[in-house]
């Protein structure tokens, strides 16, 4: 065996062991492959591609009913994470324009600083406004099942519809009002104003990617929920 087709093996092997648990068999199925593949170059090639596998992370889809109530556990955990990690880092974005209000003179800079602070403001309520529902108590699991699907369907509600309508304007007030805080900011903070773009123009797959995930755990949810019937 040559030292590429040694590589290659290894590289899709090193995919296999790290990737999410509900993209474990994809990445199987793709070092099988990869021994099969004639020439060794067209074979590390392979390997290198299946290297997107690790960008998609997914939880292990459920195999039975029983895994339910642990599903609905990390899915109250995932949103508790995110529905105070948000609004503690608007939190401090708000209360650092809200200073430099009372110590800025230029008018438009106030101006553009009280839409910063306002924005952070109404996408924290926001955000804290989206209470999840009161855990089931114990391991029961058709409350388990009842629960974790209203939750999903939530979410997915959440996600498609509010977040677009909602999220986007605020977004937009806090770059306009940083714009006027600081004319010329992103004209002398190129770096910035670049890495700035490539978050937005990357935030539309990624909240799509938001919207699939909810959509697949539904699906699977009703498929394991239809088999026990």
């Amino acid at each position: 065996m040559t030292l590429v087709r040694r590589l290659a093996l290894k590289m899709s092997g090193a995919v296999v062991r790290f990737a999410s648990p509900g993209c474990r068999e994809w990445a199987e199925g793709l070092e099988r492959e990869a021994a099969f593949i004639e020439g060794d170059w067209r074979a590390l090639g392979w390997a290198i591609g299946s290297v997107r596998v690790l960008f998609d992370r997914r939880e292990a889809p459920l195999g039975s009913v029983e895994e339910i109530p642990a599903a609905a556990r990390r899915l109250v955990a995932e949103v508790a994470v995110a529905r105070f990690s948000v609004p503690l880092y608007l939190f401090l974005l708000g209360s650092d324009h809200l200073l430099k209000i009372l110590l800025l003179r230029g008018h438009t800079q106030r101006v553009g600083c009280g839409m910063v602070v306002l924005a952070c403001v109404y996408l924290a309520v926001l955000l804290l406004a989206q209470a999840p529902q009161k855990e089931p108590a114990g391991a029961d699991v058709g409350a388990n099942a009842l629960y974790y699907r209203s939750e999903l369907a939530r979410l997915l509600d959440f996600h498609s519809r509010l977040w677009m309508w909602l999220f986007w304007p605020g977004g937009l007030l806090i770059g306009i009002g940083m714009v006027l805080e600081e004319p010329g900011y992103f004209r002398e903070h190129s770096i910035f104003a670049a890495a700035l773009l490539f978050i937005c123009i990357g935030f539309v797959p990624l909240h799509r990617g938001v919207v699939r995930k909810y959509q697949r755990r539904l699906h699977e949810l009703d498929a394991v929920l239809a088999e026990r019937q």
